[in-house]
């Protein structure tokens, strides 16, 4: 059944999930990030041991697609953590960091197949990340992992030529799905964090994987949205998939106009927020703040604020999993404010009653 409150039903707890496929935790503006790195440099200059600093500085670099730049950061992380490998959080940030430059780096050499000793360099240090912390980013690191490993086989033995690609075993979904890389909640809050964390967002392979697990899931209507995002990505490059061929996403029958108009509704405002946030933070940036060394930079920053349809924004305050905690914090000072005027109200005409009837009539002689 559909009815206008599917889509906020079926959005019911996956708020990052829709908000990552519509695009609203895209990367900053450049200039956000050539001001943190020279930001980071001023930290560093002034206390090379600032471990977080180094980091800060490396993710920058990545954000600009500099990976070289990038793993030359993270490199010299080694002046505030020491040259010997542990097991601490900083090392943990180190590895992840450093193998997700590794990829990068790989993925645009003109050779991959040449160039698979970068790629197999980021699997040893995706490895070790998880050794020290398995579960950090809701497992994040373990689908990156199974992502290069994928991408490794792929690379050595290409997709033959085929008309039908959303068969193919060769496909990233299939992988993960034989390889049995968790239940399907799991799969999705992943690998919408690789594109939300990582650098993803026109990567055609994530993109279809998530797809078929929220296919998989019976989510139908958010199914739409994410088969028009994969669809989005292709159109800018029918070959973006590692696997050498255009991907189809897997349908789910004829959607309701309903669905589709909502989609469609969803990414024209999705993309009027962007523009906003981005219009934003260069003039904040050009003024002279950063949030790196202004802790209010945000404080006027434009929200996103998306209707699932008619009632859409009631639906999603009225369910739990989707409140903010600071209005919930506020709506209980006020419901506790509102209750203690009524308590005082009452008292004082409780009060008053008693009163009256203690005091005799006044009788005029």
């Amino acid at each position: 059944m559909w009815d206008y409150d599917t889509f906020a039903e079926e959005a019911r707890g996956r708020d990052d999930t829709v908000g990552t496929l519509l695009g609203i935790y895209r990367p900053y503006p450049p200039l956000y990030y050539e001001k943190r790195i020279e930001i980071m440099r001023s930290k560093i200059a002034a206390n090379p041991e600032d471990a977080d600093a180094y980091d800060n500085m490396a993710v920058a670099y990545a954000r600009l697609n500099r990976p070289d730049e990038a793993l030359a950061a993270i490199e010299s992380k080694k002046t505030a953590i020491g040259a010997t490998p542990g097991t601490t959080p900083d090392w943990y940030r180190f590895y992840s960091n450093r193998g997700s430059f590794y990829l990068m780096k790989w993925a645009g050499s003109k050779d991959r197949k040449a160039a698979l000793p970068v790629l197999d360099k980021g699997i040893s240090d995706i490895e070790n990340a998880l050794k020290i912390d398995v579960n950090a980013h809701f497992g994040r690191e373990r689908f990156q992992l199974a992502y290069m490993k994928w991408l490794r086989e792929r690379t050595l033995k290409p997709s033959p030529p085929s008309q039908s690609p959303e068969f193919k075993e060769t496909l990233f979904s299939r992988w993960l799905e034989d390889h049995g890389s968790g239940t399907r909640l799991e799969t999705e809050i992943a690998l919408a964090g690789l594109i939300r964390l990582g650098t993803a967002w026109e990567n055609a392979d994530i993109a279809e994987a998530l797809h078929e697990t929220i296919i998989d899931d019976k989510l139908n209507s958010i199914a739409e949205l994410s088969r028009s995002r994969l669809y989005d990505i292709q159109a800018i490059n029918p070959k973006s998939s590692y696997t050498g061929s255009k991907l189809v996403a897997e349908g789910v029958g004829i959607p309701p106009d309903g669905t589709l108009q909502l989609v469609r509704d969803l990414q024209r405002e999705a993309m009027t927020y962007l523009i906003s946030r981005d219009q934003f933070i260069t003039s904040q940036i050009k003024a002279g703040k950063h949030p790196d060394t202004d802790e209010k930079f945000w404080e006027r920053a434009p929200a996103a604020k998306f209707d699932y349809g008619p009632d859409g924004r009631l639906m999603r305050f009225v369910r739990i999993d989707s409140w903010n905690a600071t209005y919930v914090v506020l709506a209980v000072i006020g419901l506790l404010h509102l209750a203690w005027v009524i308590l005082f109200k009452l008292g004082r005409f409780i009060h008053r009653r008693i009163n009256r009837r203690r005091i005799p009539p006044i009788v005029t002689p």
